[in-house]
């Protein structure tokens, strides 16, 4: 058996991409805020591999036009070694828009 605890607040994805800053509500349903200004290639162009993760994650960005990022890569390299083992979700905040991409610390 396998059990997860979310709480009210609590960012997730609910895979629609019409919709930013995903949480879950009281009744622990994850749940995006309608935007008609969302761009479908910058938020679902976010990828983070391998997953799961030993030492390194890479976090990688596939769309061709990111003039909206303050930073501008278009690959990153994040050490996770010092991470205990766990399920992390990590936060991906542009100019533009917000996403959050879970994976897996072995």
């Amino acid at each position: 058996m396998s059990l997860q605890i979310f709480s009210e607040g609590e960012p997730c994805d609910d895979n629609d991409t019409l919709t930013i800053n995903d949480v879950y509500d009281a009744a622990c349903v994850c749940k995006g805020e309608k935007s008609n200004n969302v761009e479908i290639t910058s938020k679902d162009a976010w990828v983070v591999y391998p997953n799961p993760v030993t030492e390194s994650l890479i976090i990688s960005n596939t769309a061709h036009n990111l003039r909206y990022l303050t930073l501008r890569f278009t690959k990153l390299e994040l050490e996770t070694t010092a991470l205990p083992p766990g399920v992390y979700h990590l936060k991906i905040k542009t100019n533009q828009d917000m996403t959050i991409k879970r994976f897996v610390k072995i």
